[in-house]
């Protein structure tokens, strides 16, 4: 199939950042065959359905032409069930497992799976959990919803694990956010 023939949907309920797109790249150009089970869903106008960033990666490793398994067309089912499909194809529900991606993924490499991998590197300052101003990091999380792994050093996890049990979940996610607000200011 001809790339240029493939129209984005201009509709996309769906915000990628560049750096979505390369990493998505990096992941066809080194398993093309995923495309062939999760492929490009189209409309009968050929405007994509689903796989909008898949065509951008496409693009980006200047494709002109790709397997016509990369591709499938929904069919004529009416524009209400197409933004049902689009709407349902970019809810992404649950969440990683870090322990079975430390124990079992460790030779994968994370960061182009699509993965964030966060390394404490310097010592966590857990003491940020007291002072958390909760309006902000509603406002940075407002709508918001990322995944994100980080590996800790034992005495870190120990830390995190104790600090976890002591403050509860939620507590310490905003405090969590609190830190990384902090961190990238000084950046």
């Amino acid at each position: 199939m001809e790339v240029n023939k493939l129209k984005k949907n201009k509709d996309n309920p769906r915000i990628t950042q560049d750096s979505d797109i390369e990493s998505l790249a990096k992941s066809i150009k080194g398993f093309p065959e995923m495309m062939k089970v999760r492929p490009i869903i189209i409309n009968e106008k050929n405007v994509v359905l689903a796989g909008n960033t898949r065509l951008d990666a496409i693009k980006s490793l200047g494709m002109k032409n790709i397997p016509d398994e990369w591709v499938k067309k929904l069919g004529n089912v009416g524009r209400d069930k197409e933004v049902e499909f689009i709407v349902k194809d970019n809810t992404h529900k649950g969440a990683w497992n870090a322990e079975i991606i430390d124990e079992f993924y460790q030779d994968v490499d994370l960061e182009n799976a699509g993965i964030s991998v966060f390394d404490s590197g310097d010592d966590l300052d857990w003491d940020m959990l007291d002072d958390i101003d909760e309006n902000e990091i509603d406002k940075m999380t407002d709508g918001l919803r990322k995944n994100v792994m980080f590996t800790l050093e034992e005495s870190e996890y120990e830390e995190a694990k104790n600090k976890l049990e002591d403050t509860g979940r939620e507590e310490f996610e905003k405090g969590f956010m609190d830190y990384i607000k902090h961190t990238l200011k000084t950046l």
